[in-house]
């Protein structure tokens, strides 16, 4: 077990813990050493926001709701409203952050040239090439094909399989950083591959075959890219270990591949709309006769797969931390009603009506989860971008966020909704205030 995630984990954990505690913490503490009998102590600035919209609005409940929210009071009135929209934006963020990071997994999932792999068959034959050539030629079912494969090669130490792209025909190399190798003397290296040799887009590595295959002089190349390189089909390769080079590029590292440069696999894309069993069964057919073909179907790598069987961690995530936010809300506005039971009773000796002391609750919720969800959206979504991209980085894949803006658009209105049927039941019960018996005993 990797113990690395699980001492991060509880230390995220640990930090947010006491950041979140850090804003009521600091405000008791700076209440009991000032003391509540000093009025000048006891006097709070009031909230500009609640101000400007007493001026030009002209609902009664909406105003002191919104200042209700904004302002935490003092003393026996304090509500920790701070902290409360520290806890609920924090919550949205992460939510956020856990949606965007759910679809970029499940895109990765159905998207294979995401993992590197732009074809859809790999297909070889021993004799016959231009035979099998304009077969595939010929197949509306096939979109096209390039001449390509792989080699054992080395690059700064690292040993590799190196992707061997001609450059034309519709399958081309999936450059996550830069350009794809144009040249014979360049190369586009895998992410692995690109930390593991400690190179960078513009500087020059030594790429030579592998000691087994002889021909152990080096060749300098540039590297111009990152590609993202799927896992060899013939040897035990992770992905992002790789390499990308043009053919001409193959031929300085090993010229007696000249040979057999008429021999190249076929890297095969299907035309838009053929499914994978239809593709291959196309394939399958124009081979008929050809003796000896090899064709091995795409298959989304092992690392990728596995990663199907936590596609829904995320989702449950959101779900807890969509609960977390809404208890802390339940909470902030219970403690509310009770601990400014005089200040609802006030507004009901000066004329507000049970309608209006049930409005003012639902517009303090409304508030608080409106500046949370103006807040905590926009982190959201940069975060879990930015946490897509480091993920992918590490996994070897295209860093391919996606923002799942329906989904977005729809929780703003639902939660909205929601949290005003939280707050149903507090203002219920705020309206119900007795003022002559709450004041009496003030």
């Amino acid at each position: 077990m990797d113990a690395f995630p699980l001492v991060l984990g509880a230390m995220s954990v640990f930090l947010l813990t006491l950041l979140v505690g850090a804003v009521p913490a600091w405000t008791a503490a700076r209440t009991a050493t000032t003391g509540s009998g000093n009025l000048e102590v006891d006097r709070q600035r009031p909230s500009a926001l609640a101000g400007a919209l007493g001026r030009v609005w002209r609902s009664p409940a909406g105003v002191v709701g919104v200042r209700m929210a904004l302002e935490p009071g003092r003393g026996r009135t304090a509500v920790p409203v701070r902290s409360t929209i520290f806890g609920t934006t924090l919550s949205v963020a992460a939510l956020t952050a856990s949606l965007v990071f759910a679809t970029s997994l499940g895109h990765l999932l159905v998207t294979p040239r995401l993992s590197g792999y732009m074809w859809d068959v790999f297909v070889s034959v021993n004799e016959q090439h231009e035979q099998a050539a304009a077969a595939l030629r010929a197949d509306p079912k096939v979109a096209g094909y390039t001449r390509g494969g792989f080699a054992n090669v080395r690059i700064g130490g690292v040993s590799l399989m190196a992707l061997n792209l001609d450059g034309s025909g519709p399958v081309r190399p999936v450059i996550a950083d830069g350009a794809a190798p144009a040249a014979d003397d360049e190369v586009a290296l895998g992410v692995s591959t690109m930390r593991a040799a400690h190179a960078v887009i513009g500087r020059t590595v030594d790429v030579v075959l592998d000691q087994a295959a002889g021909s152990p002089k080096p060749v300098r190349m540039r590297v111009v890219g990152t590609v993202i390189v799927p896992p060899n089909p013939f040897s035990a390769t992770r992905l992002g270990d790789g390499a990308a080079v043009t053919v001409p590029g193959l031929l300085r590292i090993d010229p007696r591949v000249s040979k057999q440069v008429g021999s190249l696999p076929f890297l095969v894309r299907f035309a838009p709309g053929v499914d994978r069993d239809a593709g291959l069964a196309a394939v399958a057919k124009d081979l008929k006769g050809i003796p000896g073909p090899f064709i091995v179907a795409a298959e989304r790598p092992a690392s990728i797969t596995s990663l199907a069987r936590i596609a829904d961690v995320p989702v449950v995530l959101s779900g807890l931390l969509a609960l977390l936010a809404f208890g802390t809300l339940a909470h902030t506005l219970v403690s509310s009603i009770r601990r400014r039971r005089r200040d609802l009773a006030i507004l009901k000796t000066l004329g507000f009506v049970r309608p209006q002391v049930r409005g003012t609750v639902a517009w303090q919720a409304t508030t608080l989860v409106s500046i949370a969800l103006l807040i905590g959206l926009p982190a959201g979504i940069a975060g879990g971008r930015w946490g897509w991209r480091v993920f992918a980085g590490q996994l070897g894949v295209l860093p391919d966020p996606v923002v799942p803006l329906l989904a977005i658009f729809i929780a703003v209105p639902t939660a909205l909704i929601l949290v005003n049927v939280v707050a149903a039941l507090p203002g219920r019960a705020a309206a119900r205030t007795q003022p002559a018996t709450v004041l009496r005993s003030e």
